[in-house]
């Protein structure tokens, strides 16, 4: 009986007749040993989403990609098992009514396979409070019937929806059993988002607590060589929490963000290779609107992903009183 052992391969049970050599009806004392062929798979898996940079807005849409190869299966197991098991952080899985997950089976380079299964459901977890963890699994045992697809590359998309400001997906391919978890490979893929704190002073360096601002997104247009860049403009709207939902074409439809006794507001979800820039709507009482929108200052993403990269912003408004006067009255009668 052979075992064989290779890293990112399974092998199936081999074995062999061993016996003597004869000469002249008496054993030489020397191995009379077959050869084999070792039938092996890849147990590697990967898994891949379409943002290239891992930095992504809460509410945009992500294409996750899995790849892997379908097994072998000895003719000497007689009910064999292959379940894509995939878990989502931060983000929830796009479903249909039905909570049915929408997913493509790919096998091989051109031919497909289509996955028809009406009782693919997404399991919620809800059991981890306001931590956002979806899962699913995907039985595709039929694909070993004959081993019709062994050693064939498979390839499983589908989409998601981002909720939060770090998205964690682990995909592993088994057996299903405790003992096969693992059985085909594992991988894992993670995305983050930014979070932005503004802070609001005078100059004076006082914070200032009760000033109103909107959070503005601009989208550089597409303009011919020579011609002044424009933007469209977009403006956020956020949860009770400060999480962004979405956008509006209308500064009068965004979201009222307010600096807190800290002087500051702090937003999360966002982009940190996008262009936001924070607008005064509203100064404190006894101070005039800045007129010039704060840009965020961003720190390095985490290189591990497991921590939301972080931004800065200032902005000083300029107390009323303290205009400049210049002989005569100046400005006071016009400033009261």
């Amino acid at each position: 009986v052979i075992k064989g052992l290779e890293k990112d391969y399974t092998y199936s049970p081999m074995a062999a007749y061993v016996g003597f050599s004869y000469e002249t009806g008496k054993p030489t004392g020397l191995l009379d040993a077959k050869e084999i062929n070792a039938k092996k798979a890849p147990t590697t898996i990967q898994k891949s989403s379409d943002d290239n940079d891992k930095i992504i807005e809460t509410e945009r849409e992500v294409t996750y990609t899995i790849k892997g190869t379908v097994p072998y299966v000895p003719e000497t197991d007689d009910n064999p098992y292959y379940h894509i098991m995939d878990r989502l952080t931060g983000a929830v899985y796009n479903v249909d009514a039905n909570s049915i997950l929408n997913e493509n089976v790919k096998i091989g380079d051109e031919a497909s396979y289509v996955y028809d299964k009406d009782h693919q459901v997404v399991a919620i977890d809800a059991s981890t409070g306001t931590e956002i963890i979806q899962n699913f699994d995907l039985d595709l045992s039929e694909l070993l019937d004959d081993n019709l697809y062994a050693n064939q590359t498979i390839t499983i998309t589908y989409s998601a929806t981002v909720k939060d400001t770090v998205i964690g997906n682990e995909v592993v391919a088994g057996d299903g059993t405790n003992d096969g978890y693992n059985k085909y490979g594992s991988d894992n893929d993670k995305l983050i988002g930014g979070e932005v704190t503004l802070t609001k002073k005078n100059n004076k360096d006082t914070v200032l607590a009760g000033a109103e601002f909107v959070l503005v997104k601009k989208i550089a247009n597409e303009v011919s060589e020579g011609e002044e860049q424009t933007y469209t403009l977009k403006y956020a709207t956020v949860d009770s929490n400060n999480m962004l939902t979405g956008w509006v074409d209308n500064e009068k439809d965004a979201t009222t963000l307010t600096t807190d006794v800290n002087g500051t507001i702090t937003v999360k979800g966002l982009d940190s290779t996008a262009t936001y820039e924070f607008k005064e709507t509203k100064a404190p009482e006894g101070y005039s609107i800045n007129e010039t929108n704060a840009v965020i200052n961003w720190g390095t993403p985490d290189s591990e992903l497991s921590t939301p990269v972080q931004g800065t912003s200032t902005m000083v408004d300029s107390e009323l009183a303290a205009l400049p006067e210049t002989g005569g009255m100046g400005t006071t009668l016009f400033t009261i």
